[in-house]
Formats: structure tokens, sequence, C-alpha cells
């Protein structure tokens, strides 16, 4: 009986306790992160270096919605730095998805993306997303 208390005590405290982390795959973002509230429409977006002589970054933006859509609403190619200001103004209190990879003598990096690990109970969750953020009501 005791043993028995002790197997169901385990089992329905790993069924309440959960455990994550999140972490960055792909490039490393800096502005905007996460879910962040920019400051204007056209952001200027940060990324960490990649180290190299002939590296070249591109990027995507997309607005966030529920059919996961995957036509990009700006793309930049061949950027030699790492900031860009958005050229177009966005439009006020959206959230957009956006990415960048890196280009160095044709080998490619994937995309940069927010990866979120959990442990809930007994299940291990993982899933990936693209950074994103939300931009300020009309200026």
């Amino acid at each position: 009986m005791r043993q028995n208390n002790l197997i169901m005590l385990l089992v329905v405290g790993g069924l309440l306790a959960s455990s994550g982390c999140t972490s960055q795959k792909g490039l490393e973002v800096d502005y905007p992160g996460y879910e962040q509230v920019v400051s204007e429409l056209q952001p200027t977006l940060k990324w960490q270096a990649v180290s190299g002589s002939d590296v070249t970054y591109d990027i995507f933006l997309r607005v966030k919605d529920k059919d996961k859509r995957e036509k990009a609403d700006y793309y930049k190619e061949g950027l030699a730095g790492t900031t860009h200001k958005i050229e177009i103004k966005l439009k006020p209190n959206t959230m957009y998805q956006w990415s960048v990879r890196s280009n160095s003598s044709g080998d490619v990096s994937e995309w940069s993306k927010r990866e979120v690990k959990a442990f809930v109970g007994v299940a291990f969750h993982q899933q990936s997303r693209y950074m994103r953020f939300l931009t300020p009501a009309a200026e």
C-alpha cells in the first residue's frame, strides 16, 4: 500500500511539475527581442555577426497570421552589416515575424528561430518559432 502511494505521488507530482528553457537556433538575434514592442513603424533589426570575410545576410519579415502563409511582406538579401532599418512603414499595432540567415561562399545557414523546450509531466515538448515583434500604435 505504501509503495502504491509513493508511485501515485511521483506520477501526480510529475504531471503537475513542468520546466523549460528557450534558446535561439541559427543566428543570434539582438533586436527586437521575442514579442518585444518596437518604438517605431520602421524599426532597425540587429543580429550577431558570423565570422568570415565574405559574409552577407538575408532577412525576411511578414505579418504573423493564423494561416501560416510563407510569403514575405519584406525581404532583403546580400546585406553586408548586422543591422538593417526596415525601408517600408509597417502596419501599426501588428505582430510581425522575422528572421535572418547568413551566406558565406555559398554556405547558407538556417533561418534564425526561437526554440522552446519544455518538460511537462512525463512528456517533452519542443517548438521552433520565428522571432516576432509588435509594432506601436499609429505614429
